[in-house]
């Protein structure tokens, strides 16, 4: 049951980039499984009911003031996320489901970046047990990331979120607002 839930969450999530992004307008394998996914879940992400306390907004102003790092390590101020499609990845290092889906994400993601690197930003939001286990795991990770020694930071989101299962996939449009929450 826990797969399904990820490869629909992620699913949605994908499709939801995908067609907002031009270099998918060429894709008929795209289109095509973002028409099934819209078909089967009844509505589109745009189409879906705003809800107006899970915003992109609502992220910044958790991870203001150094919550999110680049690989290096390096502050990134949370304004660099507006304007993009930004995906809010929940994960661990020790979950097996997030092992498996990880390196997919990771392939989407460096695709997008050689085309439409200004559209897209992934912040991942490690649940690991351990400082040594995050660093490991985010080595493996593009994008950018709250660091661990964030913790209250961390549980907030999940917290506000509502994540009770990983990995979870947030999607959050250009505007900020919220295409999807399942995960």
């Amino acid at each position: 049951a826990l797969r399904c839930r990820v490869r629909r969450v992620a699913g949605a999530a994908l499709a939801a980039t995908a067609r907002r992004l031009p270099y998918f307008e060429h894709h008929q394998e795209l289109r095509d499984a973002t028409a099934a996914l819209e078909q089967r879940f009844g509505a589109t992400p745009d189409g879906a009911p705003e809800d107006q306390d899970v915003t992109l907004h609502a992220v910044a102003s958790h991870v203001s003031g150094g919550g999110i790092v680049d690989r290096s390590g390096a502050p990134v101020d949370p304004s660099a996320l507006a304007g993009k499609i930004v995906l809010v990845y929940f994960s661990a290092h020790w979950c097996p489901p997030c092992q498996q889906f990880t390196p997919k994400l990771v392939r989407f993601y460096e695709e997008m970046g050689r085309q439409h690197a200004e559209h897209l930003e992934v912040v991942f939001v490690s649940n690991d047990r351990s400082a040594g286990e995050f660093e490991e795991y985010f080595g493996s990770m593009p994008w950018l990331a709250v660091p661990y020694e964030r913790e209250a930071v961390r549980s907030t989101l999940a917290r506000s979120f509502k994540v009770r299962a990983l990995p979870t996939l947030l999607a959050f449009a250009p505007s900020g607002a919220l295409l999807t929450r399942e995960g």
